[in-house]
């Protein structure tokens, strides 16, 4: 193996320069940036991590919860809603290295100050998990329902909180490094079957735009940065929708658990779990797959409780169709 100082390479930091160990065949093997100060060489071992979106009790969290206690990772996040710092603090208690940014992942100027914490303190990046989202309501956000304002929020929520932070740690760090690994949390909404039948063109629009952008970064980055997607179904978390499904109808969760061959919803470190595997060195010949987390939802199709199926879908159906006749006369009106 030979090693480089990485004199004369492009920094994207000012302070910093980087060292690249080569094996025999003239790959990098391992990449490291180092910080300089007054006092010399800083040398920033262990891996660093980005996760955006973490709200109390959903996949953010479980997520930074897993990285940072048991893989070992610094994380840096990102949360637009000051709760996020509960969730953080709760991480800390237990050990973990995290630090919290308030921001909106579908800011430029947001990420970039996010990233500019990074590159201060951490001094390199191993893994973005770009997770921050807005899911919607299935029974509301269908057609007739999407003025394009709120089609606009969509799709800021969902696809450009990816796509921002993506192409600036790529500029930033990944490129440069010639190592990284990008996890993308998608959804199985974003897909054919069971996504169409569930509506919220929006948000399945958006999610199913990150299967191309990961396409097209694995084309052209594919060699040093690993691009992988993971799937979420139906996942119990404590979002205001699920919150709001909980409050009317105490059963709830076993009802739409019902929905997947597994029996019952998700739960946010299983996902989580997917995650950190991706990001692992197991996976280091993974890229480019998309990841169902569901139970067998997206394989077996939409399921229906096994008591009534018939009645429970017609049901189902007639209430979207009241909603969106509802609305149609509001708009007339």
């Amino acid at each position: 193996m030979r090693d480089s100082s990485g004199v004369g390479d492009p920094s994207p930091m000012a302070n910093s320069i980087r060292k690249t160990t080569y094996g025999p065949d003239g790959e990098p093997v391992v990449t490291e940036w180092q910080i300089l100060d007054e006092s010399g060489i800083i040398a920033r071992n262990g891996r660093v991590a980005i996760v955006t979106g973490i709200r109390p009790g959903g996949i953010g969290e479980a997520t930074t919860r897993l990285l940072a206690i048991e893989e070992g990772f610094q994380v840096f996040t990102l949360e637009r809603e000051l709760s996020g710092c509960q969730a953080v603090d709760r991480i800390r208690e237990q050990g973990g290295r995290v630090e919290f940014v308030q921001g909106d992942a579908s800011k430029p100027d947001d990420i970039k100050r996010l990233l500019d914490t990074v590159a201060a303190s951490a001094g390199r990046l191993d893994l973005l998990v770009c997770n921050a989202a807005h899911a919607g309501n299935k029974e509301e956000d269908q057609f007739g329902a999407l003025t394009p304002e709120k089609f606009r929020r969509f799709f800021g929520d969902n696809f450009l909180s990816a796509y921002i932070p993506v192409d600036e740690a790529l500029r930033r760090f990944f490129v440069p490094q010639r190592s990284g690994v990008v996890v993308f949390l998608a959804s199985y909404n974003g897909k054919p079957g069971p996504g169409a039948l569930l509506g919220q063109p929006a948000y399945a629009i958006a999610k199913s735009g990150l299967t191309a952008l990961q396409a097209i970064l694995v084309a052209r980055f594919g060699r040093h940065v690993r691009f992988c997607t993971v799937l979420p179904g139906l996942i119990l978390t404590n979002s205001p929708n699920y919150r709001k499904r909980l409050a009317s109808k105490a059963n709830w969760k076993d009802l739409e658990g019902q929905y997947c061959p597994a029996g019952r919803l998700g739960k946010p470190e299983e996902v989580a779990a997917a995650v950190a595997w991706l990001a692992s060195d197991q996976a280091r010949y993974v890229n480019g797959v998309e990841l169902p987390v569901d139970g067998g939802f997206g394989s077996a199709g939409l399921q229906f409780p096994a008591w009534n199926a018939a009645d429970f879908r017609a049901s189902y159906v007639a209430a979207v169709e009241k909603f969106l006749d509802q609305n149609l006369l509001n708009k007339a009106a």
